[in-house]
């Protein structure tokens, strides 16, 4: 049985990772330890159809602190996450992609900066970050932030590194209200967390992306994700949804 008296909460979003998440949760279970964190792993899968379920069950036999969560139809990383983060108790809530593209090595010094502030981010244009990124792929990003920027508002530098840490109750209370179920939903945590004045850090990270999208798949990828912007500066500047939902808080 788990031990309700959790620090920390691990989010995987899984799709389609058999090759990879035995490696990471492995990973992921040794830094913890190592922090001498109680922890518990929630693998949400995103209803794969490769061997990414039977596996993570292998997993859950083998470590009494991992859960699972799955559901058939693949309903995108911002679903998964936020589910996951829903069912978490931890003081401390993290969520990281399935794939072996981000380094832990800083997780140590973001769980120390939660001492000053409620949520902490890793961020490819802090001074200290490592980078090995395509071309492709930084170009899409530069252009995303200044369409984020534009259309949000959100005076962030990097929105999208799959490596985020937070108070528990904070990030509860936020993912309750969210609906982005994309990969934008990171700009629309970000946005919630500004608004309500939570502070945000920006930390270095170590990325080493796998080419897993060709550019063509890229670039289509590159359009949901600026569609799902628009839909968040329309419900923060327009309907202002955001604000009416905190209102009251």
């Amino acid at each position: 049985m788990m031990d309700k008296n959790i620090q920390l909460s691990i989010i995987i979003p899984a799709f389609n990772s058999d090759d990879t998440i035995s490696k990471q949760v492995d990973r992921i279970s040794k830094v913890i330890i190592s922090l001498n964190l109680s922890y518990e792993i929630i693998i949400v899968d995103d209803g794969s159809v490769d061997h990414t379920l039977q596996k993570i069950k292998i997993l859950e036999e083998e470590n009494n602190q991992i859960r699972i969560i799955h559901y058939s139809q693949n309903q995108g990383k911002g679903f998964a996450v936020r589910t996951g983060v829903l069912k978490s108790i931890g003081e401390y809530v993290m969520y990281t992609d399935s794939d072996l593209d981000i380094s832990l090595d800083y997780l140590g010094r973001y769980i120390q900066q939660l001492k000053k502030y409620d949520i902490v981010i890793a961020s490819k244009y802090h001074p200290e970050s490592v980078l090995h990124v395509q071309k492709s792929r930084g170009l899409l990003s530069k252009l995303f932030t200044k369409f984020m920027h534009t259309f949000v508002g959100l005076n962030i530098s990097d929105t999208q590194v799959g490596l985020k840490v937070g108070k528990g109750d904070i990030l509860r209370k936020i993912f309750q209200v969210m609906k982005i179920n994309g990969f934008a939903f990171d700009v629309e945590l970000l946005s919630i967390a500004t608004l309500l004045n939570i502070g945000i850090k920006e930390e270095p990270v170590i990325l080493n992306p796998i080419d897993k999208y060709s550019t063509t798949q890229l670039i289509m990828l590159g359009f949901k994700m600026f569609s799902q912007l628009i839909v968040i500066g329309y419900n923060l500047k327009i309907t202002k949804r955001y604000q009416k939902l905190f209102k009251n808080n």
